[in-house]
């Protein structure tokens, strides 16, 4: 038989129960229910930031691979072993070790709630190329405290040189470029353009050399328009940063940036390529952005 106020109990009872779930699904990410390490790399109230090389190439060795991890708890944190795998495991040998480390409560005025990890790597001539996760695996006295998962670890392709050292090597590079300001750059200081140049020829590039040309209203900030870079190694990347101040007269349009990389090859021949750059700037000259356009020149 139907009873109005046993149904309307059961409609408030059913309304509390669903306002709880809800509340309980918002308060996870609030109160700190965070999913594990594997996507925030954090544990155990431990931050852990990869401080050494994410990519190496077919053939490398002596490549280091490190992490910072802080303990963010109010209590000391301790291990005594600190091992790395990688998912693919194939023609990639890890070297490294470490002893017992104990972490200080955490304390942003000390240094002695971090410390820093470090792996070699060794990599097979005909590894795998690609992406690959690796895993940061923390023990103490055999048991595992902390297991981080990461993507990313990028190994490329060593490209062959002609046979002997005889024959024709090429030198060839791929220049990407980024900004920050990320949509531009505006006026005054605080601007910077980052270059990096991956190698993809079959020579070294010795003695590297990049330089940027800028228009009128750009100008390096306190440094020179010219960087020393090395060596390029085959399949390998670098990058370089430049500061740019922007005039307070500059207009509000593109700009373009020459950037030249010059150097020697394995046979110590002069080198170069040239690549154009428009890079879109809010200057007092007013107007709209256009779309930043990429010129490859020599690429």
């Amino acid at each position: 038989m139907y009873n109005p106020l046993t149904s309307k109990k059961n409609r408030f009872g059913t309304l509390i129960l669903t306002a709880v779930l809800s509340l309980s699904l918002l308060a996870g990410p609030l109160l700190g229910f965070l999913p594990p390490a594997s996507v925030y790399g954090v544990t155990h109230n431990l931050k852990i930031e990869n401080v050494g090389e994410t990519s190496a190439t077919q053939g490398e060795s002596n490549v280091s691979v490190r992490f910072r991890i802080t303990n963010l708890e109010n209590t000391s944190f301790s291990f005594d072993g600190a091992s790395l795998t990688f998912d693919p495991a194939a023609g990639i040998t890890v070297t490294g070790s470490t002893g017992s480390v104990t972490l200080a409560p955490a304390d942003p005025d000390s240094e002695n709630d971090s410390t820093v990890i470090s792996f070699d790597l060794k990599l097979a001539r005909f590894a795998e190329t690609g992406y690959r996760s690796y895993n940061l695996i923390l023990t103490q006295g055999g048991a595992e405290v902390l297991n981080y998962t990461r993507g990313g670890f990028q190994i490329y392709e060593s490209l062959a040189v002609p046979s002997g050292g005889t024959g024709k090597y090429v030198a060839s590079v791929d220049i990407s470029h980024q900004l920050t300001p990320s949509d531009g750059f505006v006026s005054g200081s605080g601007n910077t353009i980052t270059f990096e140049v991956f190698n993809k020829g079959n020579t070294v590039i010795k003695d590297a050399v990049m330089s940027l040309t800028l228009p009128e209203g750009l100008s390096i900030y306190n440094d020179s328009n010219s960087i020393n870079m090395g060596y390029i190694t085959t399949a390998s990347r670098k990058k370089v940063s430049f500061p740019i101040y922007v005039s307070d007269k500059a207009e509000s349009k593109n700009y373009p940036i020459e950037v030249k990389l010059s150097g020697l090859d394995y046979s110590n021949n002069e080198v170069s390529t040239t690549k154009s750059f428009f890079i879109p700037v809010s200057g007092t000259g007013g107007g709209s952005l256009q779309k930043v356009a990429i010129e490859a020149i020599n690429a």
